[in-house]
């Protein structure tokens, strides 16, 4: 019962200034082990900027940002994905020059506090991952020839091999087909019944609001809801700042 109740991630008072830009604005945002939570707005609204705050590629203006009740606001990058949190980017980058598994391997040794102790085991958990996000009969392919749909998949993969506890996704199904899309929905809740709680950046909003335990939406750098998607999907500033009439009618 306890666990439903502790806050895994909590942000409070998250502001980020570039200059006199504020790109988040006071931003309050708590996060429960296994819920998958959908973060929308619209573009330039804050959503991957709050990416890089929380994962420590951004510092802090002002604010707080507790993992598991420590804070971690002002840590590096690396010392919290060691804490347990990793992320995919928009843009996929991978290692060009390495095979999908040797892709995987790298996070094996270099996610964890303590990292997977040698290569043959790095070999055998990062070919578990792979299987996991069905790019197993790929794992000795070279980057070069994988599809759009199977570089997505490489990034969930490259993020699992961290060992993350609280995964942030940006933008997972962008540029894929609604079948594609319909296929990395149910990974995702398979990673979800395998521990690892989700924070989802999306713009397939179909996609988001129904894969959505709670959704969250950012507009100028400030939330402006927050809560279940039937009622976020219905909230008048969400409608006039994003969603339109025409998501609404759609939905009903």
């Amino acid at each position: 019962m306890g666990k439903e109740k502790m806050n895994f991630l909590e942000l409070k008072e998250v502001t980020k200034f570039f200059g006199g830009l504020g790109a988040l604005r006071e931003v309050e945002l708590k996060v429960s082990p296994g819920e998958i939570i959908g973060l929308i707005g619209p573009n330039g609204s804050g959503k991957t900027t709050l990416f890089n705050v929380i994962t420590g590629l951004y510092p802090l203006t002002r604010g707080s940002i507790r993992f598991k009740e420590e804070e971690i606001a002002g840590l590096k990058p690396y010392r919290i994905c060691h804490k347990g949190i990793g992320r995919t980017f928009q843009i996929t980058k991978p290692f060009n020059r390495l095979t999908v598994l040797e892709n995987v391997m790298v996070g094996t040794f270099y996610g964890k506090e303590k990292p997977v102790g040698d290569r043959n085991q790095a070999r055998r958990f990062s070919e578990e991952v792979l299987d996991r996000v069905g790019l197993g009969l790929k794992k000795n392919h070279r980057v070069s020839d994988l599809t759009l749909e199977d570089k997505k998949r490489l990034e969930l993969g490259k993020a699992l091999s961290t060992q993350p506890e609280l995964l942030l996704l940006d933008e997972v199904m962008a540029g894929l087909n609604p079948t594609e899309i319909k296929e990395i929905v149910e990974l995702l809740r398979r990673m979800r019944a395998g521990g690892v709680t989700l924070v989802v950046v999306e713009h397939v909003m179909h996609a988001v609001m129904n894969l959505a335990d709670r959704i969250c939406v950012l507009h100028h750098g400030e939330k402006i809801a927050d809560g279940p998607p039937a009622e976020v999907s219905k909230d008048k500033r969400v409608i006039e700042s994003y969603l339109g009439e025409e998501f609404l009618l759609a939905a009903g």
